[in-house]
């Protein structure tokens, strides 16, 4: 509520906080991200966190409570994980500078569907947003996930498969068009998600022909006949009102999303959710975890990646018997040759999460030992590929080209240290000789 007496400062978080009435705004004031208001007692009750006030002696004093921006991420964690979006609201001019009141913006929003920290995440499965739209009588389903940059699209007629694809994504975040009253079948939907943190865009961000052009700029691309859903519309709609979320919330170019994944519904098994959860093919059936269930006992293997891939394969039970028979002649030519697959899976013992370590740079979120991490990885890819090359199946013979990626590891192993500290703020993360007038400075 806006008073005669309000300081310059409040003015200006209480502008920023009505740009971003759904989150809980984290302004940044010196070595503290304060809250006030609402936002104030919500988050001391759920962070546990003294509750104070501004302007003691007002009749009407002001709601507040602080973190230290140091210990931001796990703090976030904590609300994300109850269902909240955070709005990080920091000083983008040194103060020593300011000319009065510092200023600042919102640099980055968080939610369910944003986290890329590892230690947040499960690494055996993807952390979904979801997109949904209905145009022409079609129901158009997209399906991000930031920390690994996969991203997928669909298109269906019936609302059973919707509800049952919803389901089997089980995405943290879910968007819908603000004006959801106008369909009935948002009604459905929304009882099936209303556990959810559930976003609502303005519907034109769902238009067909506007979310076309903002995935063609992403991807920088003439068309999308290259990904094989140019004929889609409902589902382009979705995708791109999901892309421009994602893009508005991060407040920066989302580089390691290259390429859109369309897949057909009738193209699989079609298992329903009761069936699914009755099989326990993915959780057990008593706590909701991952031992006991089928993918607990199949999962051997090394990688995250791995074990997501898998987590896809047992959701996504294939139909086409060509492709069927393809797999099964790459399981062959892996069993058949035992001590290859040992030597495989050793050195993919020392391989880490790439694909969310990719997802963690291009974003700017990672820290040197991330670096370092994906270095030691890309260096074990050779010896792997050289031991695929032994499996002459038709699913192991696309090698890559790996030169590219060895020059970024080499550039990295010069640049970085192996002992770098966690935090920029600590100094010795550079090699010496590196550069010489860092060097020099240091």
């Amino acid at each position: 509520m806006v008073s005669p007496k309000n300081t310059p400062m409040l003015d200006q978080y209480l502008s920023i906080k009505a740009a971003y009435p759904d989150a809980i705004l984290f302004f940044r004031m010196g070595d503290f991200f304060e809250m006030f208001f609402d936002d104030a007692k919500t988050a001391s009750r759920i962070l546990e966190i003294a509750l104070t006030s501004r302007n003691k002696k007002e009749s009407r004093p002001i709601p507040m409570c602080g973190i230290p921006f140091r210990s931001v991420n796990n703090y976030v964690s904590k609300l994300i994980e109850k269902g909240y979006k955070v709005a990080i609201c920091d000083q983008v001019e040194d103060a020593a500078q300011a000319k009065g009141l510092v200023k600042r913006e919102v640099v980055q929003v968080i939610t369910p569907g944003m986290i890329l920290d590892h230690q947040f995440l499960d690494a055996g499965h993807n952390n979904f947003i979801l997109s949904m739209v209905y145009y022409q009588k079609i129901y158009g389903l997209s399906a991000l996930d930031i920390s690994t940059g996969t991203f997928r699209i669909t298109e269906t007629s019936h609302l059973s498969s919707l509800l049952e694809e919803i389901q089997r994504i089980d995405p943290s975040e879910i968007l819908l068009p603000d004006e959801t009253e106008t369909f009935a079948c948002y009604d459905t939907v929304h009882n099936l998600i209303s556990d959810k943190l559930i976003t609502h865009p303005p519907l034109n961000k769902f238009s067909p022909s506007a979310a076309r052009e903002i995935l063609i700029d992403q991807f920088q691309t003439r068309s999308l006949e290259g990904f094989g859903c140019s004929h889609y519309q409902a589902g382009i709609g979705a995708a791109g009102a999901l892309l421009s979320y994602v893009k508005e919330t991060q407040k920066r170019a989302i580089p390691h999303i290259v390429k859109l994944e369309p897949y057909e519904l009738d193209h699989y098994l079609c298992i329903d959710d009761t069936s699914a959860r009755n099989l326990e093919l993915i959780k057990n059936s008593r706590t909701g975890a991952k031992k006991g269930s089928l993918l607990g006992i199949l999962d051997q293997t090394q990688t995250a990646m791995g074990s997501r891939l898998l987590a896809k394969w047992i959701q996504y039970p294939l139909l086409d018997a060509t492709v069927i028979n393809q797999r099964l002649d790459a399981v062959e030519s892996a069993v058949s040759q035992p001590d290859i697959r040992k030597q495989i899976r050793t050195i993919l013992n020392n391989v880490y999460d790439l694909e969310r370590l990719s997802g963690k740079i291009a974003l700017n979120q990672c820290a040197a030992q991330d670096l370092t991490a994906l270095k030691r990885s890309i260096f074990h890819l050779p010896q792997v590929w050289t031991l695929i090359d032994e499996l002459t199946t038709s699913m192991f013979a696309n090698r890559p080209d790996l030169e590219t990626l060895l020059d970024m590891a080499r550039l990295i192993d010069r640049a970085i240290r192996e002992d770098a500290p966690p935090t920029i703020r600590e100094g010795g993360i550079i090699n010496p000789g590196y550069n010489k007038e860092l060097d020099e400075l240091i």
